[in-house]
Protein backbone atom coordinates (compact mmCIF):
# COMPACT_ATOMS: atom_id res chain seq x y z
CA UNK A 1 0.00 0.00 0.00
CA UNK A 2 1.24 3.32 -0.76
CA UNK A 3 2.47 5.27 1.79
CA UNK A 4 0.13 8.62 1.15
CA UNK A 5 -3.23 5.89 0.26
CA UNK A 6 -1.83 4.46 4.39
CA UNK A 7 -1.43 8.34 5.59
CA UNK A 8 -4.99 9.08 4.25
CA UNK A 9 -6.55 5.89 5.15
CA UNK A 10 -5.45 6.50 9.03
CA UNK A 11 -6.10 9.91 8.95
CA UNK A 12 -9.59 9.11 7.84
CA UNK A 13 -10.29 6.82 10.12
CA UNK A 14 -9.04 9.42 13.08
CA UNK A 15 -11.32 11.47 11.53
CA UNK A 16 -14.60 9.04 12.09
CA UNK A 17 -13.22 8.58 15.57
CA UNK A 18 -12.87 12.64 15.63
CA UNK A 19 -16.10 13.00 14.57
CA UNK A 20 -18.01 10.75 17.18
CA UNK A 21 -15.84 12.06 19.84
CA UNK A 22 -17.25 15.26 18.53
CA UNK A 23 -20.81 14.20 18.47
CA UNK A 24 -20.33 12.61 21.61
CA UNK A 25 -19.43 15.92 23.82
CA UNK A 26 -21.46 17.92 21.97
CA UNK A 27 -24.63 16.12 23.04
CA UNK A 28 -23.31 16.44 27.30
CA UNK A 29 -22.57 19.93 26.50
CA UNK A 30 -25.92 20.96 25.02
CA UNK A 31 -27.61 19.05 27.60
CA UNK A 32 -25.48 21.03 30.15
CA UNK A 33 -26.56 24.10 28.56
CA UNK A 34 -30.65 22.85 28.64
CA UNK A 35 -30.04 22.46 32.38
CA UNK A 36 -28.60 25.46 32.60
CA UNK A 37 -31.26 27.42 30.91
CA UNK A 38 -34.01 25.55 32.46
CA UNK A 39 -32.68 25.81 36.02
CA UNK A 40 -32.04 29.70 35.41
CA UNK A 41 -35.26 30.66 34.43
CA UNK A 42 -37.02 28.94 37.34
CA UNK A 43 -34.32 30.85 39.37
CA UNK A 44 -34.98 34.01 38.09
CA UNK A 45 -38.71 33.87 38.32
CA UNK A 46 -38.43 32.54 41.71
CA UNK A 47 -36.13 34.95 43.13
CA UNK A 48 -37.18 38.11 41.27
CA UNK A 49 -40.85 37.25 42.79
CA UNK A 50 -39.38 36.34 46.53
CA UNK A 51 -37.54 39.60 45.98
CA UNK A 52 -39.94 42.02 45.39
CA UNK A 53 -42.21 40.56 48.07
CA UNK A 54 -39.52 40.48 50.36
CA UNK A 55 -38.12 43.58 49.66
CA UNK A 56 -42.51 45.15 49.75
CA UNK A 57 -42.42 43.63 53.60
CA UNK A 58 -39.36 45.00 54.76
CA UNK A 59 -40.51 48.81 53.63
CA UNK A 60 -44.35 48.16 54.69
CA UNK A 61 -43.14 47.12 58.27
CA UNK A 62 -41.37 50.21 58.32
CA UNK A 63 -43.79 52.70 56.44
CA UNK A 64 -45.08 53.98 60.35
CA UNK A 65 -41.57 54.83 61.27
CA UNK A 66 -38.94 57.68 60.94
CA UNK A 67 -36.84 55.13 59.51
CA UNK A 68 -39.30 54.43 56.10
CA UNK A 69 -36.71 56.12 53.93
CA UNK A 70 -33.47 54.81 55.29
CA UNK A 71 -35.11 51.35 54.70
CA UNK A 72 -36.36 52.06 51.20
CA UNK A 73 -32.50 52.71 50.25
CA UNK A 74 -31.02 49.88 52.43
CA UNK A 75 -33.01 47.49 50.30
CA UNK A 76 -31.96 49.15 47.58
CA UNK A 77 -28.72 48.51 48.62
CA UNK A 78 -29.16 45.42 49.07
CA UNK A 79 -30.46 44.80 45.49
CA UNK A 80 -27.49 46.28 44.42
CA UNK A 81 -25.21 43.89 45.89
CA UNK A 82 -27.63 41.26 44.97
CA UNK A 83 -26.85 42.30 41.18
CA UNK A 84 -22.86 42.46 41.97
CA UNK A 85 -22.83 38.47 43.19
CA UNK A 86 -24.27 38.31 39.88
CA UNK A 87 -22.35 39.69 37.77
CA UNK A 88 -18.88 37.88 39.75
CA UNK A 89 -20.81 34.85 39.30
CA UNK A 90 -21.25 35.79 35.31
CA UNK A 91 -17.91 36.54 35.12
CA UNK A 92 -16.79 33.30 36.92
CA UNK A 93 -18.58 31.04 34.17
CA UNK A 94 -16.67 32.97 31.46
CA UNK A 95 -13.73 32.03 32.86
CA UNK A 96 -14.69 28.79 32.77
CA UNK A 97 -16.06 28.42 29.04
CA UNK A 98 -12.00 27.32 28.09
CA UNK A 99 -13.16 23.84 29.29
CA UNK A 100 -15.61 23.36 26.73
CA UNK A 101 -14.87 20.31 24.07
CA UNK A 102 -11.62 19.71 26.29
CA UNK A 103 -10.82 16.30 25.32
CA UNK A 104 -11.87 16.86 21.41
CA UNK A 105 -9.43 19.67 21.45
CA UNK A 106 -6.66 17.45 23.22
CA UNK A 107 -7.30 14.44 20.70
CA UNK A 108 -7.37 16.89 17.50
CA UNK A 109 -3.70 18.28 18.88
CA UNK A 110 -2.53 14.70 19.22
CA UNK A 111 -3.82 13.99 15.99
CA UNK A 112 -2.89 16.70 13.92
CA UNK A 113 0.53 16.22 15.81
CA UNK A 114 0.90 12.70 14.91
CA UNK A 115 -0.10 13.51 11.29
CA UNK A 116 2.91 16.01 10.90
CA UNK A 117 5.05 13.37 12.29
CA UNK A 118 3.54 10.38 9.71
CA UNK A 119 4.39 13.19 6.45
CA UNK A 120 7.51 14.15 7.46
CA UNK A 121 9.14 10.94 8.41
CA UNK A 122 7.02 9.42 4.91
CA UNK A 123 8.96 12.27 2.82
CA UNK A 124 12.42 11.22 4.63
CA UNK A 125 11.83 7.71 3.24
CA UNK A 126 11.24 8.90 -0.19
CA UNK A 127 13.31 11.92 -0.13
Amino acid sequence: MAPVARAFRDTSEALASRCELARLEWKVERARLMQLAIGLGILALGGLLALAFVSLAIIVTWWDTEHRVLVAWLVCAGHALIALVGLFMLRYAQMRKDRRFAGLRAELAADREWLAQRLHQEGRHHG
